[in-house]
This record gives C-alpha cells, sequence and structure tokens, in this order.
C-alpha cells in the first residue's frame, strides 16, 4: 500500500491492500476502500463512502456518504455526486463516470448500470441501463451487449 505523506487516513477508514492514495487526499472514518484501487490527489471520500477493487477515483473527486463504487469503476477527474436526504449513488461493475459529469439523485436511488458510461460533463437524473452510453440527460448514444 502506498499513502502519500500528505494524505490523511482517519481511524476508522478501511483501506484495502495494494492501494495507491494520493497527494492531499482524505479518507474519513467510516469509509471503505477496496484493494488495489488509486485515489488520486486532492480528494475527499467521506464517512460511508464504499469504492470497490480495482477502482480509481481520479484527481479532485469529492464523494459523499451514500456513494457506492462497485469493482472497476472509474470516477472522473471533478465529478460529482449530489444526493437528496436519503437517498444514495450506486455506480456498478465496470462503469465509467467522466470528468466532470454530475449525479444527482432526487430520491430513493440514482443507479449506474454494470459497463455503462457518462460522458465527460453530463449531467444524469435518473437511472443508466447496463452497458449504456449517456452524454446529455436523457440522450442514450449507444448501447452495447452488457
Amino acid at each position: 500500500m502506498i499513502i502519500d505523506d500528505t494524505a490523511v487516513v482517519s481511524k476508522g477508514a478501511s483501506v484495502g491492500e495494494f492501494c495507491n492514495i494520493g497527494p492531499f487526499v482524505a479518507i474519513r472514518a467510516g469509509a471503505v476502500i477496496g484493494e488495489h484501487t488509486k485515489i488520486e490527489a486532492h480528494c475527499l471520500i467521506e464517512g460511508g463512502v464504499q469504492v470497490g477493487e480495482h477502482c480509481v477515483v481520479e484527481a479532485q473527486s469529492v464523494l459523499r456518504k451514500g456513494v457506492a463504487l462497485r469493482d472497476h469503476v472509474r470516477w472522473g477527474s471533478g465529478a460529482r455526486a449530489v444526493l437528496g436526504e436519503g437517498t444514495e449513488i450506486r455506480v456498478c461493475e465496470g462503469a465509467l463516470v467522466g470528468t466532470s459529469a454530475i449525479l444527482i439523485a432526487q430520491s430513493g436511488s440514482l443507479i449506474i448500470g454494470k459497463e455503462a458510461i457518462v460522458e465527460p460533463g453530463a449531467v444524469v437524473t435518473e437511472n443508466v441501463p447496463p452497458g449504456v452510453t449517456v452524454s446529455r440527460p436523457g440522450e442514450v448514444l449507444t448501447e452495447t451487449e452488457a
């Protein structure tokens, strides 16, 4: 495990083996980071966040309580999760959330399906089915076999 000297991993946070935690990262108590995951510079991972194995959370990202990234997810630089009270956002296995994308959970759960792609700058307010690429709200660009 590599944890930069400037990173802060709170007591009560769980970081798996073989992780790479970059400079100026803060991981709060109650966060769970899976094995072989990379958290790049200037990220905040709040308590209650779950990040799976073999994930990448790119620089300047904030993951708030209620966000769960399954295995092999890539979360783009500056992507944001906006959660209403009592909501959650789940990003399923192999999905990609692009740079500066915004995921908004207005009620219940917002789910980004397995191997779905949310392109950079997209705003998502509804579930994204597995294998689908989304560019703008509600616009499906392509569907692949999931």
